[in-house]
C-alpha cells in the first residue's frame, strides 16, 4: 500500500492485480496488464534463502524468443512473415533493453536506501517474465530461513525505504524515457 501511495503520488497510475488477501492467477494479472496498456509491469513475491536479500529477475533471451514462437501470424506470403517476425523480434530486444536498465536503475536505488540490504541481478524464465508485453521486473525480497522476523519485511523504515527506492526507479524509468503517458 505505501508502494503505491508513493507512485500514485507522483501521478503514476497503478494496477495492483494482487494484495495479501486475495491472488489472482497469473494469466489475468498479465491480462489486466495487457487491457490497460501499461508500460511497465512489476511482480513482487516473497522467498526464503541464507540471508535477507532482494533479488531483482529481467526476462531471458531464451525464454522470449521461445513464447514468440508461439505467435501465429497467417500469410501466403513469406516476406511478409519474415517482416513481422523481424518487427516482434526489435520490439521484445526493446523490452529485454529496457528491462535490464530499470533493473540496474533500481538496484542502484535499494544501494542508497539501504547498505544493509544485497541486491542481486539475474536473468530467469518464469510465466510472467516470458509472456508480458512490457518491461518487466520480478522483485523478489529473499527472507532468511534462520530469521522468523526477517527485517527486510518487518521493519517499518527497511520496508519505506524499499517502497521510496521502487518509487524512485519507476519515476525515473519514465522520466528518462519521456513516456507521455505515465500508467
Amino acid at each position: 500500500d505505501n508502494l503505491i501511495r508513493q507512485l500514485e503520488n507522483k501521478q503514476i497510475v497503478v494496477y495492483p492485480t494482487s494484495n495479501t488477501r486475495t491472488k489472482a492467477p497469473l494469466e489475468e494479472r498479465l491480462l489486466v496488464a495487457r487491457s490497460r496498456f501499461t508500460k511497465l509491469y512489476l511482480a513482487i513475491q516473497s522467498s526464503t534463502g541464507a540471508h535477507d536479500c532482494i533479488r531483482l529477475y529481467t526476462p531471458s533471451r531464451e525464454g522470449r524468443y521461445s513464447e514468440m514462437k508461439k505467435w501465429e501470424y497467417s500469410s501466403s506470403n513469406d516476406a511478409e512473415k519474415s517482416l513481422v517476425e523481424s518487427i516482434k523480434k526489435m520490439e521484445l530486444d526493446q523490452i529485454l533493453t529496457d528491462s535490464s536498465r530499470f533493473a540496474d536503475s533500481l538496484s542502484a536505488a535499494i544501494k542508497e536506501s539501504s547498505s544493509s540490504l544485497c541486491t542481486e541481478k539475474k536473468t530467469k524464465r518464469s510465466y510472467t517474465l516470458d509472456n508480458t508485453d512490457q518491461p518487466t521486473i520480478l522483485i523478489d525480497l529473499v527472507v532468511s530461513k534462520k530469521d522468523k522476523k526477517s527485517a527486510l519485511l518487518q521493519n517499518e523504515e527497511i520496508s519505506n525505504k524499499l517502497a521510496a527506492a521502487i518509487s524512485k526507479s519507476v519515476d525515473d524509468y519514465f522520466t528518462s524515457s519521456a513516456r507521455p503517458n505515465n500508467d
